[in-house]
């Protein structure tokens, strides 16, 4: 169902600080990390640079509200699945991040026990339900809810960047590494999915049908060219502190006990934030198939969360971290292929999966995916990163499968037999 909720009161900065915090996901805040621990400073620059840009044009390239509401009409069950499994991989993702702080403070001079962990972690969780329940729904008090947790963020950065103790910042990863040049082949993957995978997005749909078109130019470019881009540079300032616990060199071992806690703070906030959205975005377009797969994939994601710790090790990432860059490969591949091959209309006109065209295309993403999913398993987790050229090589040139033209009713029939 179209979004277009009365909403012209909200201006076009809220819907701004909206989308920036809105995807200021469990990628945003730790991908970089794994980036820079990998390639050094191109790697940053292969994830910042695609993802502001790209996530910024979506205000540009849909140029009505009945362009997106046509979208989510069509595509529903894709972006269902697309926010089922964002809310999955943050439930993860919370259940190894609190792992993570654990070992932190263990090694750092910080000695925050496991019970400290558990309340920062409930405190955080429940200050952000709070303030969401106490401005209520709509557009209006989400977007200002969005306001106050982006403030609070900006605030951590401000304070690790001004105060005295030393800040767990990038350094040394910010130099060449003996892998720098392996970001060549990870770059195309990274423009590919950050390019497409916003317009799965229920949240940048329900901006983009609640401003006009100078207001969606406006709110896509601030929300991404300042407001992530602002996130993602926190990200980089703390990324030295999970540095030593995911096996990188250097890293700040020395930790002033507030600022674990900021960080800790500002990452819980964000990240339930964006569950709360995801949620909200699955109800409003009452898509009951969304709403089950989100209990079954987070239920799944649960378990995984707790038992990451006993799973194997791969190709020197530890089982944690390949749970983690496992859930990536929705946004890296299959989401992406999805509007590549599904969404972005052919020649005759046709897009999605429905009639015998759209089964066609539902054929041609099942069989290119299942092709390049062992190419980029080799090339994201085995560390092999040139199998992800020919594993994108395939998704791309699938495209040039697809019907060109309508086909005639006979000819759509006897599809339909077949």
């Amino acid at each position: 169902m179209p979004d277009l909720e009365p909403t012209r009161r909200v201006p076009p900065l809220l819907w701004g600080l909206y989308l920036g915090v809105s995807w200021t996901w469990c990628i945003g805040m730790f991908l970089p990390i794994l980036l820079l621990r990998d390639y050094g400073w191109p790697g940053f620059l292969a994830f910042a640079l695609p993802n502001v840009v790209c996530a910024g044009a979506m205000g540009w390239v849909l140029r009505s509200q009945t362009l997106s509401a046509r979208l989510v009409s069509t595509h529903a069950r894709a972006m269902g699945a697309f926010s089922a499994v964002t809310i999955a991989f943050h439930l993860y993702f919370l259940l190894w991040l609190l792992s993570l702080i654990r070992e932190i403070s263990v090694q750092s001079s910080v000695a925050l026990p496991d019970w400290g962990v558990v309340l920062i972690a409930a405190l955080g969780i429940g200050a952000v339900v709070g303030v969401r329940q106490a401005v209520g729904l709509g557009s209006r008090p989400t977007t200002l809810a969005a306001l106050l947790i982006w403030v609070l963020s900006v605030g951590v950065l401000a304070a690790l960047l001004l105060g005295s103790e030393p800040t767990p910042s990038a350094g040394v990863m910010l130099t060449e590494t003996s892998r720098s040049q392996q970001i060549i082949w990870l770059a195309p993957v990274c423009i590919f999915g950050f390019a497409l995978c916003p317009y799965l997005d229920l949240t940048f749909h329900h901006a983009r049908q609640n401003t006009s078109p100078t207001g969606a130019r406006v709110a896509f470019t601030l929300g991404f060219g300042v407001f992530f881009l602002a996130m993602i540079l926190l990200t980089l300032v703390y990324s030295g502190l999970f540095n030593s616990v995911l096996g990188g060199s250097g890293g700040g071992a020395s930790l002033a006990p507030w600022a674990l806690v900021a960080i800790l703070a500002h990452i819980l906030v964000q990240l339930v934030f964006t569950v709360i959205i995801h949620q909200d975005r699955i109800r409003a377009s009452r898509n009951a198939s969304a709403a089950l797969a989100t209990l079954v994939l987070g239920a799944g994601a649960i378990v995984l969360g707790l038992a990451h710790d006993r799973l194997p090790s791969v190709g020197g990432l530890s089982g944690g971290e390949v749970v983690y860059r496992c859930f990536m490969a929705f946004y890296a591949l299959i989401f992406p292929a999805y509007v590549w091959l599904a969404m972005i209309p052919t020649r005759d006109g046709h897009s999605g999966l429905d009639g015998a065209r759209g089964r066609r295309k539902g054929l041609t993403l099942a069989f290119a995916t299942s092709m390049a999913a062992p190419m980029f398993w080799m090339g994201f987790i085995a560390g092999h990163e040139l199998w992800l050229a020919p594993g994108l090589a395939v998704v791309m040139l699938s495209r040039l499968t697809l019907p060109r033209r309508a086909q005639a009713p006979s000819d759509a029939s006897t599809s339909s037999a077949v």
